[in-house]
């Protein structure tokens, strides 16, 4: 009897395992599939709407900052011959971010000269997704883990706050600088760390504010040196007519008390958003990386 109990266990035993061996390779398979996705198959929402260096489909900049976010990719395009670009878009139809960027990317013809030297900033606000892409001269720029992390701690952080446009406009200064250091020969990493402190990113500002306090300090100096009939007097006494006022009645009065209260702030951790640590290069040829804000 109890042979024939022991044998009935082993059966059951048996196929309990073998039923937990295909499940285990059902739920493999997936990650064993290919993945690569054709980019002409993706639909893309008002595809042919999508050009220029800044496209909010979003709706989250007004007129004024478009104009002056475009403008300022325009200039670092024609001086570094890369194409810098900023796309906002309400939606990605359930694709992968990196694979819609990359649809975008090459299908709208982005892309700086024949080797489509590009950096490309994308969010997509239904599920709050970004992607960072590179290709060409952009990706030798940008794309080490180096620059992909220094680049998009800064950039994920504003837009996890809500500041879209601070957060484009620190993507363009920064990777304008990464260009910069690129085409000199010397691109930033971890053996050449980038040292973009306010100060070096505020000295244009701060030499022309320099230059017109000068001027002004001159022509200050000329004009008091004109006025040469001033004279300076050590009592207010000095300053009226001799027995001209007369001081007939004092009283004091209590106007008021003022009490200022300092509100004592708590301490808050700030959240960030989600990033891919360090940059890479997908199926398609395209360098960066992808994340949440």
């Amino acid at each position: 009897m109890n042979t024939i109990l022991h044998k009935k266990h082993s059966k059951r035993s048996f196929f309990a395992t073998l039923c937990t061996l295909l499940l285990s390779l059902c739920l493999t398979l997936p990650i064993f599939a290919d993945t690569n996705i054709n980019l002409d198959d993706i639909v893309i929402e008002n595809e042919s709407e999508i050009s220029g260096d800044v496209y909010d489909g979003a709706g989250l900049l007004t007129n004024d900052e478009i104009s002056s976010l475009s403008d300022k990719l325009a200039k670092i395009e024609n001086q570094y011959q890369c194409d810098v670009v900023v796309l906002t878009l309400n939606n990605i139809n359930g694709y992968d971010i990196e694979d819609y960027t990359d649809a975008i990317f090459f299908r709208r013809g982005y892309g700086y000269g024949s080797n489509k030297d590009c950096v490309m900033f994308t969010i997509s606000m239904a599920d709050r997704d970004w992607r960072l892409l590179s290709y060409g001269f952009g990706a030798t720029a940008v794309s080490n883990e180096y620059g992909f992390d220094y680049i998009t701690n800064r950039v994920v952080s504003k837009l996890s706050d809500g500041d879209y446009y601070d957060a484009f406009n620190t993507f363009a200064d920064l990777t304008e600088a990464f260009l910069k250091e690129a085409r000199e020969g010397t691109p930033y990493s971890d053996d050449n760390p980038a040292k973009l402190t306010f100060l070096s990113r505020a000295l244009p500002y701060l030499m022309s504010f320099g230059i017109a306090f000068i001027v002004a300090l001159i022509i200050c100096s000329v004009k008091a040196a004109s006025m040469k009939t001033a004279v300076k007097k050590t009592s207010a006494a000095d300053y009226m007519e001799p027995g001209s006022f007369h001081l007939t009645k004092k009283r004091d009065y209590y106007l008021y008390t003022t009490t200022q209260r300092i509100k004592r702030e708590k301490q808050e951790s700030s959240s960030g958003g989600g990033g891919g640590g360090g940059g890479h290069v997908d199926s398609h040829g395209c360098s960066g990386g992808s994340g949440k804000f």
